[in-house]
């Protein structure tokens, strides 16, 4: 009886840490970011009607905001559109290339990829942002005892532009150096996030008995629409110099718990270079090479045209982005589904995961991604990117 040919399996090493994979590989260190943005921008149906310029912040706001609060460098924009190029999507991209402008970031680092359905009326799309770790390595789980906890912004939903935090202010508090670490705040609310930003530290959070925003600590905050920060007591004093014009608010102070270490810093720094077709090069050798497979209105939904059950789709979907990189090893696949979680999110992802340990990815480091629970689309929305290393 011939034995099974082993899987090859890529030279890069995974850990999840909060909302990011990081990924060493060449002796550098990568965080990964992503994120879905479903019906809402400036299409004929969609649910929050913001206009395509802000529509395309709102697309890349969650994964750059990530990216800069880890104190790691974008390297990479990888723009899904699960539909076809037109005037629409030009100024969508407008409104990215202004985001990343605002925070010093060439936007030409941008990859973007399109879909073949033709006159959309719903918005699906998929973001992934790429970063570099320093020689120092990231600025995450660095917070120490004593450490008193804000936040920055107020909780509310994104279908509100108007005095959300941006990436601008993320990026001025990253750049001081008395500001220990930067989590932004999604869904689950800032006293969540608080809580894991503590854990992540070896940390106990101690919440303030009273606080201006202590009756929203559970209330979402949409997509990034404030943040936590650390910093040590005797700094407190320098934040307004700062002249944010954003809400800050002291919540609480970290106290001793269980010792904990931040992330290693890279081997041997060198800066990964961005190639024209979107893989990333390493001057050590070898390359991380990306494709995506994307599908718009094949599905169940209400407004879909083809009928098709979602985990078959993205079977399919998964099939043909693999098929695209045949000399490439597997290592990462994100996948951004303009669905809800319960349940068609839960079951396409319970049908991914087997299918990607086939192909030597484990999935529960080589697998992350984005449902859109908030403003699902009324149509299938799927932007899946695979990433693979090849020598």
């Amino acid at each position: 009886m011939n034995n099974p040919k082993p899987v090859p399996r890529a030279p890069v090493k995974l850990e999840k840490f909060r909302d990011l994979t990081l990924a060493r590989c060449a002796g550098q260190l990568l965080a990964f970011a992503c994120d879905s943005s479903g019906s809402v921008g400036g299409l004929p149906e969609d649910e929050v009607q913001t206009g395509a310029y802000q529509s395309g912040i709102f697309m890349v706001k969650v994964p750059l905001m990530e990216i800069l609060a880890s104190g790691a460098v974008p390297v990479a924009v990888y723009a899904d559109f699960c539909y076809g190029p037109s005037a629409y999507n030009d100024e969508v991209l407008h409104g990215i290339r202004d985001e990343l402008a605002s925070v010093g970031v060439d936007p030409s680092i941008i990859i973007k990829t399109y879909g073949t359905a033709k006159e959309p009326q719903c918005s699906a799309t998929g973001a992934t942002v790429v970063g570099q770790a320093g020689p120092g390595g990231l600025q995450v789980a660095v917070s120490r005892p004593g450490d008193r906890v804000y936040t920055i912004g107020r909780p509310h939903d994104k279908d509100r532009a108007e005095g959300q935090l941006n990436n601008a202010a993320i990026k001025k508090l990253r750049d001081c150096p008395f500001i220990h670490e930067i989590l932004p705040c999604g869904s689950h609310g800032f006293r969540y996030e608080a809580n894991t930003l503590a854990r992540s530290c070896g940390l106990q959070f101690e919440e303030k008995g009273d606080y201006p925003l202590l009756a929203q600590a559970e209330a979402t905050c949409g997509a990034c629409a404030c943040a936590v920060f650390t910093l040590a007591q005797e700094d407190e004093k320098w934040l307004q110099n700062l002249d944010l014009p954003f809400f800050l608010c002291c919540i609480g102070t970290l106290k001793q718990g269980k010792p904990s270490s931040p992330p290693a810093p890279p081997e041997r720094f060198s800066p990964v270079l961005l190639q024209p077709d979107g893989s990333l090069r390493f001057r050590q050798g070898g390359s991380i090479v990306s494709g995506a497979a994307l599908s718009y209105g094949v599905g169940i939904r209400p407004g879909d045209t083809r009928p098709c059950p979602t985990q078959a789709l993205s079977l399919r979907l998964l099939d043909a982005v693999r098929a695209a990189q045949p000399k490439a090893v597997p290592f990462l696949l994100i996948n951004n589904l303009n669905l809800p979680m319960r349940t068609q999110g839960q079951e396409t992802i319970e049908v991914l995961r087997p299918a990607l340990r086939q192909m030597g990815v484990d999935p529960d480091t080589g697998f992350t991604g984005s449902t859109e629970d908030n403003h699902p689309s009324a149509w299938t929305g799927m932007a899946l990117r695979l990433f693979g290393w090849k020598e």
